[in-house]
């Protein structure tokens, strides 16, 4: 019979995917949203969200090669994105500004990297690698009409460290209208992030730099949020307040502190979804096989829904925190059949 159904496993197992799917903590547990959610009073008039569940995407992708005027590689530029199925005029809104997101990339890509690629390679000569930057994605929230994006892009440019940075994007997909934090909080965000960091850094200033207060108040307008199924997260670069192996800083706050939001945000029941199973799967199946250093830092994330063998399938990427990729993962939405995908970008059936 199919291996979705088990989510139901073990409580310990859910708590170990809940760590390697984004960091969530016990009071993280699954709960059962609310189906009908209720609009502050404070609220914005057009903001409205629905009961609607997730909508269904599909991943794509698109790759650019940056050549030296000799035809020599110097970079190799991966960008991926979801499509929403659907043919209502929001999903064609939202549609329309994830492929103009694309676009933009690509054409600034010769301005962010191939001057300095061309400077690198005149110096190393022979010893030059060719650069390579991937953007990939995670849907973070999908569900009553919203949908949270947040995108990591990780640059391999010669340099002893990769390069990583995060950006985010909410939408009402039921209009199409991209979402500011001014939309669903009741505070300014650059004052929301200054607050909360400080509360963190003052209760654990050995975990971040000396500086760490005046570096935040300079440079808290980096900073920016996603939703989670259970709560808001707010983040901030690497190397701001923190060494570079501290990797994204975050803090949190929960949905049930309505004081602090514009409108109400329904908590998402981890059950009724379905990607967890298929991570959950991964974790289960692939993980263990790993050597022992990647077995115990693998991270999972979300690279949203495909097709192999005629079948969809959700697409899941297994990496280290320092941003290397291990592999790229399928599992069959009805048969649950697990897929690796193979040098050539084509997903095979896999293999213990």
């Amino acid at each position: 019979g199919s291996t979705m159904p088990r989510i139901r496993s073990a409580l310990a197992a859910l708590l170990a995917l809940c760590a390697l799917a984004g960091g969530c903590r016990s009071d993280d547990l699954p709960q059962q949203p609310e189906t009908t959610p209720v609009l502050d009073s404070q609220a914005s008039p057009d903001l409205v969200l629905s009961a609607d569940g997730p909508v269904t995407l599909k991943a794509q992708s698109e790759s650019l090669v940056l050549t030296d005027a000799d035809g020599t590689q110097l970079a190799t530029v991966r960008f991926s994105y979801p499509k929403l199925v659907g043919s209502t005029q929001g999903i064609a809104a939202v549609n329309a500004l994830l492929k103009q997101e694309l676009q933009d990339y690509l054409d600034s890509a010769s301005g962010r990297w191939l001057a300095d690629a061309q400077q690198a390679r005149a110096a190393l000569g022979q010893q030059f690698a060719s650069y390579t930057i991937e953007s990939t994605y995670e849907a973070t929230y999908n569900s009553a009409g919203l949908l949270c994006l947040l995108r990591t892009e990780y640059g391999n440019l010669g340099a002893a460290y990769p390069t990583l940075g995060r950006s985010s994007r909410t939408f009402l997909v039921t209009t199409g209208q991209e979402l500011s934090a001014a939309d669903l909080l009741q505070k300014d965000l650059n004052q929301l992030l200054v607050e909360q960091f400080t509360a963190l850094i003052q209760a654990q200033p050995d975990s971040y730099s000396p500086d760490a207060l005046s570096l935040l108040e300079q440079g808290a307008g980096q900073g920016g949020f996603y939703l989670s199924h259970s709560e808001l997260r707010l983040y901030l670069p690497t190397d701001l307040i923190a060494p570079r192996a501290a990797g994204f800083p975050e803090c949190s706050i929960s949905y049930a502190e309505n004081d602090c939001f514009r409108v109400d945000i329904p908590r998402v029941d981890l059950d009724a979804q379905p990607l967890k199973t298929a991570m959950k799967e991964i974790y289960e199946q692939v993980v263990p096989l790993l050597p022992e250093e990647e077995r115990t830092d693998v991270r999972m994330v979300s690279e949203g829904e495909g097709e192999v063998e005629g079948e969809a399938v959700y697409i899941v990427q297994l990496y280290l925190p320092e941003g290397q990729v291990i592999g790229y993962y399928a599992v069959g939405q009805q048969s649950g059949d697990l897929y690796q995908r193979d040098d050539q970008g084509v997903f095979q059936p896999w293999e213990p």
